[in-house]
């Protein structure tokens, strides 16, 4: 800027170069609101430049800082941009046009855009594949990019066909950061906990973890995701004091480096809203789930898993403060959300109304309280419906819904259909939990109440002697459930 000193070209160039190396250096500790805009100036000093694929990777650059600061359809235009400028030059261009396809499909993942982040990585795969051949770090990478799209499409053992065969290369490639294979090997592990593999998800969790602890030397974004994931991994063991301090370490992080209004940060907000809702620390818990979802909504807009998520989050903070109807009203969103992304068959969409059905339960049992019988049965019967449609008609949910319609019918003197669902429940439990648990116990003792008001003592009498049997095996004689029935 001093009107003393002359720039050349030559020199020009070079500082670019230091400083985009430096950027792409940085990009885990810097924060990408700044530096976007500095960039959109030093785009500005090049807009003429007719060094095409020099202008291209200012684009490329241009793209990675607006989509790591949520800016994503201005991420989108300079990435097309600089795929524009690739495509219309005749030097071989290849390797960025190679990485402009996989920035793309990252991108359009994060966007929901499952088919075009399908397109992008595909192509970003094969060309790599045609550059570098099948052993090659980069060749790697993109199968790993490509599996986490599978993954996220439920697609998990296609998925796991790619993570193999990054993982493969990576173990070939001499000198691949263990970072590197911690990140492949993490997403394997989600791809196994999503086919309910347990055992295996924790084989490669572990051997995640074990591979990141290089992570921790500097703090960094990369050290953030470490530091989330050991506090999920530590929630999942119930260990939640020790969860709260990880996750609030990857906050104070994120904060630090991207500021509150950013979509990593919301993560990390709502991993400690849901860890306080375990902890009952309700306020909390509330608190951050809101201003998750504020952050979601901005950055992403209502049409988002992340938003969706946010408000699955909130509706099951809600039903543990036992306001059903706020949950049922957040849960509706969610589930509105995922079926407009992954449609109804996807594993979110089908939990959204399983969380609704739930609603619909703690709502029916909060109407019978106060005897509003219709009320209680339509939210029953709308429970009922869901569990026998997406879950099992003869799932342990089901079950407790065919009990509290006997109770509910029982109430009305209703005793023949109180007896249908009663006995339904008892099959049931019976089935699943077997002949000595508490829920048949509580079926046999609903079963005896309805056939004594029915005046069928004989009955009842075999209901309560059974009922009995099992409370005083579960609780012995002197607890306050076997004197309920021995009375």
């Amino acid at each position: 800027k001093s009107p003393h000193s002359t720039v050349t070209s030559a020199s020009r160039d070079a500082a670019f170069f230091l400083v985009a190396g430096t950027i792409n250096e940085l990009l885990a500790f810097i924060n990408p609101h700044q530096y976007a805009k500095y960039w959109g100036t030093v785009i500005g000093y090049y807009k003429n430049t007719r060094d095409r694929p020099f202008a291209a990777k200012m684009y490329h650059i241009y793209g990675e800082l607006k989509k790591r600061a949520d800016l994503f359809t201005d991420a989108e235009q300079a990435y097309l941009k600089a795929l524009d400028i690739v495509q219309t030059i005749p030097e071989d261009t290849k390797v960025l046009t190679a990485s402009i396809y996989d920035s793309l499909g990252s991108l359009y993942k994060k966007m929901n855009s499952f088919d075009s982040a399908k397109e992008m990585l595909q192509k970003a795969l094969a060309m790599r594949i045609e550059i570098y051949g099948e052993h090659h770090e980069k060749t790697a990478v993109s199968y790993n990019n490509f599996g986490t799209l599978l993954s996220e499409m439920e697609e998990y053992q296609e998925a796991l066909k790619y993570f193999e065969k990054a993982l493969h290369i990576l173990f070939a490639v001499p000198g691949t950061a263990k970072s590197v294979i911690a990140t492949c090997y993490g997403n394997v592990g989600s791809t196994y906990k999503n086919l309910r593999m347990f055992d295996k998800a924790k084989e490669y969790t572990d051997l995640a973890t074990e591979n990141q602890r290089e992570r921790l030397e500097v703090e960094n974004l990369s050290t953030a995701t470490f530091y989330n994931e050991l506090g999920l991994q530590c929630k999942e063991k119930g260990h939640l004091v020790e969860a709260e301090e990880f996750y609030l370490k990857a906050l104070r992080i994120r904060e630090s480096i991207l500021g509150e209004h950013h979509s990593s940060t919301a993560s990390s907000y709502l991993n400690l809203s849901s860890l306080y809702r375990a902890m009952e620390y309700f306020e909390k818990a509330e608190r951050f789930g809101k201003k998750a979802l504020q952050v979601f909504l901005k950055a992403f807009g209502e049409k988002h898993s992340s938003t969706a998520n946010a408000y699955s989050h909130l509706g099951a903070l809600y039903l543990a403060l036992g306001n059903s109807r706020k949950a049922l009203e957040t849960y509706e969103k969610a589930s509105m959300i995922y079926n407009s992304i992954y449609g109804e068959n996807h594993t979110a969409t089908m939990q959204a109304k399983l969380n609704i059905a739930n609603a619909y339960h703690h709502l029916a049992v909060a109407h019978l309280d106060s005897n509003r019988y219709d009320l209680a049965e339509q939210s029953l019967l709308q429970a009922l419906e869901t569990y026998k449609r997406l879950s099992n008609e003869k799932s342990l949910s089901a079950a407790a819904v065919y009990q509290n319609l006997g109770c509910l019918y029982r109430a009305q003197s209703k005793y023949d259909s109180a007896k249908t669902c009663l006995s339904q429940a008892l099959d049931i439990s019976q089935a699943i939990n077997g002949l000595t648990h508490e829920t048949t116990a509580a079926a046999y003792s609903a079963l005896g109440k309805t056939y004594a008001l029915c005046g069928d003592t004989a009955t009842a009498g075999e209901y309560y002697k059974k009922a009995l049997s099992i409370r005083i095996e579960l609780y012995g004689d002197d607890h306050e459930k076997t004197r309920l029935v021995q009375d």
